[in-house]
């Protein structure tokens, strides 16, 4: 019978969490591992929880999870005083005494790494806990000394979801705002280990594979190594790892540059280019580095590369902040990720005159030099950032807004169109109401009908249906099943449709006239061709 549950709240449905895993594979009592979401009902969760028999319960706490936990805990030992419940994680370990007095139902909670001492919690959980109720460990943990976290675990459990992995732990900086750095200096895997396990989930398929180091190329010669294995072994695994651009090695940039397709993702944290702003909050940049690795790996379009901005931070204006989004929006990462400013238990950030929400998330409410008002416009334009920019489903039509009417102030366009956004959408949109509505903005600024065709090929991307103001095509059907029955055509833009009779064919295509061209829609591979020069005159 298994003594202790070991409890996960993620933020969403795809996350994983490694610390559980950590901890419970560094502990030979028999246990059990359950992951949930912030969004799944509570009360279902406890009653899941509760019909497991376990009454030692361990929960690993985060900023976007600490509320939900503790109501879980409330209800738990309500239902059942002879519950045990333990809390770990960086939400609660600088500040125990808060915790364990704000809620009567935590009995234990564990700061800092709890691998060398989960065993003991787990000890005092069984024998009954008495004074005091706080673990401590204030060393740095060698991370060769404890198992993988996926170690018997049934892998294909984990199928379609996001699976997190560290080959270091620790920072070499010490950002303000930022946790890692305050955990040591930065601790590494054997590298023959991280092989091994690399192996492992390219072995087992895994989808996609997110590395928690905090700068994976502190350590530009062993980043390489790692990256040539990847390379080498990868087969349909993608991973993802944050980077310092400034410590890129030209060896680290060719070898990332030349990968397959879809093996990695980048993700590179500029947070600000104002140097006053950087300033405040102990950090660089090297401008013209960042722009150097940011183009070289995309030159190739092989790798998805991330950049990310934060808002409300000490110091930086509305002016600079702009300035600073239309520096790093015009490098065209694959996604701008724009966040906002927290100030994180434990965290050395000095925000003088900046105030922040006093419970979970901590966000900025106003800054030293940005107001609320200064902040919701960021935040509108947050929102349409991420549905029209970062989604990739406006692929076209956002390059050719950006690069053709907004191409020296790209904030410009997101400013507007976050206002525009806003009003159209006092309940959330449909996909296809957000295309409309992009639709009504470029007629609205009267640009030009290049636009309106973008949007069309956008739409066309991802859906059969039809918006508003596309016209219907006369003997569409026929005008395409005279295309599919020439083999040429099938052999030049479908080989992996190979042998499909035209009916076949047509049910995985969609054909559409749009503007002078005509396109086809491949939508098992995601792909769309002009097809213009090989269809009949007058279509």
């Amino acid at each position: 019978m298994e003594k202790f549950l070991f409890v996960a709240v993620n933020a969403k449905y795809v996350h994983t969490n490694l610390a559980i895993r950590y901890l419970r594979n560094s502990i030979s009592y028999p246990s059990l591992m359950r992951e949930y979401t912030i969004n799944d009902d509570i009360n279902r969760v406890c009653a899941e929880i509760f019909k497991t028999g376990i009454k030692n319960i361990l929960f690993s706490c985060y900023i976007w999870n600490i509320e939900y936990i503790l109501r879980l805990c409330e209800i738990l030992k309500k239902a059942d005083s002879s519950i045990t419940t333990l809390l770990g994680g960086p939400e609660v370990s600088f500040s125990p005494e808060e915790i364990l007095e704000k809620s009567t139902y935590v009995d234990l909670v564990i700061c800092g790494e709890g691998e060398p001492v989960i065993k003991e919690a787990c000890r005092m959980m069984e024998l009954g806990i008495e004074k005091p109720r706080i673990i401590r460990n204030d060393v740095p943990i060698d991370l060769n000394d404890y198992p993988f976290p996926y170690e018997g675990e049934d892998i294909g459990l984990l199928d379609g979801k996001i699976l997190y992995y560290e080959t270091s732990r620790g920072c070499p900086f010490r950002c303000a705002f930022c946790l890692s750095g305050a955990y040591g200096k930065v601790r590494y895997l054997d590298l023959e280990r991280v092989k091994r396990e690399i192996e492992f989930f390219i072995n087992n398929n895994v989808r996609l594979v997110k590395l928690v180091d905090r700068t994976f190329n502190s350590d530009a010669k062993r980043a390489l190594e790692i990256v040539n294995f990847i390379k080498q072994k990868s087969k349909v695994t993608t991973f993802h790892f944050e980077i310092k651009a400034e410590l890129m090695t030209p060896e680290l940039v060719c070898a990332l540059a030349t990968s397959k397709k879809g093996m990695f993702q980048v993700e590179i944290g500029v947070q600000s280019t104002d140097k006053a702003t950087l300033k405040n909050i102990n950090r660089t940049l090297d401008l013209e580095k960042l722009s150097y690795v940011v183009s070289s790996l995309k030159k190739n379009d092989n790798i998805n590369v991330h950049l990310d901005l934060i808002a409300g931070l000490p110091g930086e204006t509305v002016e600079s902040f702009i300035n600073s989004f239309n520096e790093v929006l015009s490098l065209r990462p694959h996604v701008l990720q724009l966040g906002f400013l927290k100030k994180l238990k434990g965290a050395e950030l000095d925000a003088k005159g900046s105030k922040f929400l006093d419970f979970p998330p901590y966000e900025v409410v106003a800054s030293d030099k940005m107001s609320y008002s200064d902040l919701m416009r960021l935040k509108r334009i947050e929102e349409v950032l991420e549905k029209y920019y970062n989604s990739g489903s406006f692929k076209e039509s956002m390059a050719l807004i950006l690069d053709t009417y907004y191409k020296e102030n790209p904030f410009d366009f997101f400013d507007g169109f976050g206002k525009f956004y806003e009003e159209e959408s006092k309940t959330p949109l449909s996909k296809k109401t957000q295309f409309e509505v992009l639709f009504n903005y470029c007629t609205k600024l009267s640009l030009k009908e290049e636009i309106i065709n973008a949007i069309t090929i956008d739409y066309c991307r991802i859906s059969r249906d039809n918006l508003s103001f596309m016209k219907p095509i006369e003997k569409l059907k026929e005008k395409a099943f005279e295309f599919l029955k020439n083999n040429d055509n099938v052999n030049k833009y479908f080989k992996n449709h190979d042998g499909k009779l035209p009916t076949q064919l047509f049910k995985k295509l969609r054909f559409e006239k749009i503007g002078e061209k005509i396109y086809v829609f491949d939508y098992i591979n995601n792909e769309y061709y002009d097809i213009t020069e090989e269809m009949p005159k007058g279509w």
